[in-house]
């Protein structure tokens, strides 16, 4: 079968076979590939649907309770300056990796590139969330309808290979826009 299912029907029957045996009380052990004399695990890196719901979830949950009037803020610039926030978010990265790489490339450098990485993370993170926040707002009142609407959206659009992951690209990099231009200002 190689380190991919061949279609999406491959993938279902598979998921389902696991689940199934989980279902019944049952246990499924690691799947290896031989892969030219050694045994290599099949994985993929991408989240789950199940992981993304949960994520959106818990980290929106978090920023609504805990900051809502930054959500508030941040939905209201992504919503009237999607194109420059976009802009900010896809300078971000390019930023994040050319400063990352010349501070990794040096002892000293390293110490600080290490919490630059975790801040990085935890803006893109939450870049994404508040993003897929201030779109789901555009089509119900309620935030903590938005939020459970937004989980849903990440939830389905990780399971869409491609096309999902471009969406969630863009939205996630107008949201890491939203948040540093926020921070810059």
């Amino acid at each position: 079968m190689g380190l991919f299912p061949r279609s999406p029907m491959d993938a279902f029957l598979a998921f389902s076979a696991v689940l199934g045996e989980l279902w019944q009380g049952g246990t499924v052990d690691l799947v290896l590939q031989n892969t030219g004399g050694f045994e290599q695990e099949q994985y993929t890196n991408r989240a789950t649907p199940g992981s993304s719901f949960v994520a959106t979830l818990v980290i929106g949950a978090l920023l609504i309770a805990l900051a809502d009037d930054y959500v508030t803020e941040i939905a209201e610039y992504i919503e009237n300056k999607p194109v420059a926030s976009f802009a900010w978010g896809i300078g971000a990265m390019i930023g994040f990796v050319v400063v990352f790489i010349l501070l990794a490339i040096t002892v000293v450098g390293l110490i600080v590139a290490i919490p630059l990485l975790f801040v990085f993370i935890i803006a893109a993170i939450a870049g994404n969330v508040l993003a897929f926040i201030a779109v789901t707002e555009q089509f119900v009142d309620e935030r903590w309808i938005a939020l459970l609407v937004a989980a849903i959206a990440t939830a389905l659009l990780s399971a869409i290979p491609g096309v999902g992951s471009l969406v969630s690209f863009v939205i996630g990099s107008i949201g890491l826009g939203a948040v540093v231009r926020h921070w810059y200002q």
